[in-house]
């Protein structure tokens, strides 16, 4: 006679009991790392497109794609996760006021809230613009090259790329 907690976690649990518990699950020789849980756990509509240009940028002849992204990037899911940001800060950035909503100096939780609001269709979005999001970020990443700060000029950047492109790259 043993008393046997159960928890069920839905798709209404907080991200970091879904998080904690997926981690805890896949632990092996090699920790996942945090874009790999998110690419299991916030699977959407969003991510589907990403999977699908990545797929098709990473085979293109075009783009050096695996001159932006190392091979321990890429097996790391690091590529889906500059993606993420860059949609993550172009959705949560007010343009007018040029304020990044629920950011603290550490962007994790707000990608997170993001994606899961694609989960959960609570951002209304046209697969051509998260398509261009993605194309402007992986023009970013070649116009930035080896700059130190190219992953804080893309946040920042990524906003404007759709509305004022043009004013952009100039």
């Amino acid at each position: 006679s043993s008393i046997l907690d159960i928890y069920v976690i839905t798709s209404n649990s907080p991200a970091e009991t879904k998080y904690d518990i997926f981690a805890r699950l896949n632990k092996g020789a090699e920790p996942l790392k945090v874009n790999e849980i998110r690419k299991a756990i916030f699977h959407s509509k969003v991510t589907q497109i990403i999977d699908k240009y990545i797929t098709n940028i990473s085979n293109s002849p075009e783009i050096k794609y695996h001159e932006l992204f190392s091979p321990a990037d890429i097996k790391r899911f690091n590529d889906y996760g500059r993606f993420y940001r860059s949609i993550a800060f172009y959705y949560n950035t007010d343009i007018d006021s040029c304020v990044v909503k629920d950011y603290n100096s550490r962007p994790k939780q707000m990608i997170d809230n993001v994606l899961q609001s694609f989960q959960k269709e609570r951002i209304p979005f046209e697969e051509e613009e998260i398509q261009k999001l993605l194309d402007n970020t992986i023009k970013m990443l070649q116009l930035f090259g080896d700059n130190s700060d190219k992953e804080y000029l893309i946040d920042a950047c990524i906003p404007f790329s759709i509305l004022n492109e043009d004013k952009l790259y100039k």
